[in-house]
């Protein structure tokens, strides 16, 4: 932090507008506080990456969501904490080492918020579904029928996910506190933490989630009737 002031902090992670501060009010539910007429929003984002060695880390970082150089990782991302998956310690379903290391952050953070050199509020929580998971202590998740841990969408058809419909249950079914997560979360003392931060990242969510399922689809069709050789491996 000692850097940044020195590196003059605003030429880094510049300054939300009063128009920026509206459309994340009007679209995401997320309002600027109350006593603060000048901060800087912040994203932390988590991730399961091997980052030498063949070894898994999870990394925990964040960033500025007004910075100016956005696309350059080196000067927008600020890197809180790697933790070598091996090191992993589970209480049933909860990630204790995981949730220990989000108690500092969210000290850190609040700390940030209430008396920092610099105003900071987290306005989203983003990452893959299985870090959102375990910083949540998640009930939900890909692996049961109940798959989304902010509504009780299904995989079958009691509500299901696919159901994209203006009607469809999930989306007048937002979960809350205990239907969330099976012990309260460190994440919950953030301040001002709320559901409608936990914003999934585009990667995970399309690219290597329903983009890879849709092209894998395709190829599989194309191979079916017959558009080029191999349909017979089918």
């Amino acid at each position: 932090m000692k850097c940044l002031l020195q590196m003059g902090h605003r030429n880094l992670l510049g300054h939300a507008t009063e128009e920026y501060w509206q459309v994340l009010h009007q679209h995401f539910s997320i309002a600027r506080p109350d006593d603060c007429t000048d901060c800087i929003p912040i994203s932390v984002f988590g991730d399961e990456v091997e980052v030498f060695d063949g070894l898994q880390y999870a990394c925990v970082n964040w960033s500025s969501d007004v910075a100016l150089h956005h696309s350059d990782a080196m000067m927008s991302k600020f890197l809180c904490v790697m933790i070598p998956t091996t090191a992993y310690y589970f209480r049933g379903k909860t990630n204790l080492t995981l949730q220990e290391a989000m108690k500092v952050i969210v000290r850190s953070l609040n700390r940030l918020y209430h008396q920092g050199p610099l105003r900071l509020v987290v306005c989203a929580l983003k990452g893959d579904w299985k870090w959102m998971g375990q910083i949540l202590n998640a009930r939900n998740g890909p692996s049961s029928n109940s798959i989304c841990y902010k509504c009780a969408a299904t995989k079958n058809l009691d509500a299901p996910l696919t159901d994209l419909a203006a009607t469809a249950v999930w989306r007048s079914s937002p979960l809350q506190g205990d239907q969330v997560w099976w012990e309260v979360p460190a994440i919950a003392e953030l301040v001002g933490f709320g559901m409608q931060l936990f914003c999934p990242d585009i990667l995970h969510t399309y690219h290597l989630g329903i983009g890879r399922d849709v092209v894998a689809s395709i190829l599989v069709l194309l191979l079916k009737i017959g558009c080029f050789p191999g349909r017979d491996v089918l």
